[in-house]
């Protein structure tokens, strides 16, 4: 198999392990091929209707000057893959005047929206995305076999051990986490969502990290394009250097947002913040315009996110090591399994 084959097969199978992880586990069980799990995938989605407006009587909770904004909205759950932040919902919205304005009365708009569109049953709540809260409870079970599921679903082989260079996505913003999670996890690539400035403690603990790993280390940035941005940008990447992570193995690259994408993607930018004491070192070096990242179309964050990390994929390797993961995976089931038999049995 030639690598550019192998490259795009392990793109397949990613984005099968992302849309259908237990059609994607049949494949590394050898019960079904992956030309067959991706036409079933295929089916499956041809056949799901996308949400529609009902006519009564959640549409008498829409004003007249609201129900194109509301279409919008479904339109866009169906153009774009959920998890959505509302803050990325609104962008979508703003890009043209008519929906909504791009202000913050426009934002509350949205948000307003946002939320009868799920109190009215057109999409669902799990298609938006809030990871700014949560919930902290210790973790039950039910009984023996209910934690051997636990264990066996929680099981992940480390693929990247085999791989030849470490790669790491750092993140700007916390409401975009739940996101750049879901892009991510089918290649177990750790997300830093650092908030801001980050503290010196998580930083310091990142660079020991990567100052203990023996292979190239690549970074990849995503954050707003703005003074604060680009600054917390800068400062990101001197603390890791001054905290240990500072050698020639060592790449740190902005991925997005950037102000190239105004032009090529269509976007509406903010002028620069008075308020920011940064604003004028911005203004002198990049000008008055200011973006953020949330505005970036989802599907070319997503894009970019894969890109980045199947760069750095030796195709043939990873998929010899998905196949190990099965072969493990199943042999946790079969010793949970009679380990619950034997605790029922007791």
């Amino acid at each position: 198999m030639s690598a550019n084959r192998a490259t795009a097969k392990a793109r397949a199978f990613a984005e099968l392990h992302r849309r259908n992880p237990h059609l994607a586990e049949r494949v590394l069980r050898g019960e079904i091929s992956l030309a067959q799990a991706l036409h079933d995938l295929q089916e499956e989605a041809a056949t799901r209707s996308a949400p529609t407006l009902p006519r009564c009587p959640a549409r008498a909770a829409f004003n007249r000057g609201s129900i194109p904004i509301v279409e919008a909205i479904r339109d866009i759950f169906t153009r774009f893959a959920p998890p959505l932040t509302v803050r990325q919902v609104f962008y979508q919205l703003a890009a043209k005047d008519v929906l909504v304005p791009l202000s913050q009365a426009g934002y509350r708009k949205a948000q307003l929206l946002c939320l009868k569109v799920r109190e009215e049953g057109i999409i669902p709540w799990e298609h938006f995305a809030d990871r700014t809260r949560r919930r902290i409870q210790p973790s039950q079970w039910a009984n023996l076999e209910d934690f051997g599921e636990t264990v066996r679903g929680a099981y992940r082989k480390d693929l990247w051990i085999s791989q030849p260079d470490h790669v790491e996505v750092w993140l700007e913003k916390q409401a975009l986490e739940g996101f750049f999670k879901v892009a991510l996890d089918p290649y177990g690539v750790s997300l830093y969502v650092i908030r801001g400035y980050g503290s010196a403690t998580f930083i310091h603990e990142a660079a020991e990290t990567l100052a203990g790993i023996s292979k190239p280390k690549f970074l990849y940035y995503f954050g707003d394009h703005d003074a604060s941005g680009v600054d917390l940008e800068r400062d990101l990447i001197a603390r890791l250097r001054r905290f240990g992570a500072d050698g020639d193995d060592v790449t740190f690259r902005r991925v997005a947002v950037h102000l190239s994408d105004v032009a090529t993607y269509g976007l509406r930018p903010f002028g620069a913040k008075a308020s920011d004491v940064r604003t004028a070192g911005y203004r002198r070096t990049h000008g008055d315009v200011t973006i953020e990242l949330d505005a970036l179309p989802p599907d070319v964050i997503r894009q970019r996110l894969e890109q980045c990390v199947e760069s750095h994929i030796d195709a043939s390797e990873w998929n010899a090591m998905r196949g190990v993961e099965a072969t493990e995976k199943e042999t946790v089931r079969k010793v949970f399994g009679n380990f619950a038999a034997a605790g029922g049995a007791a």
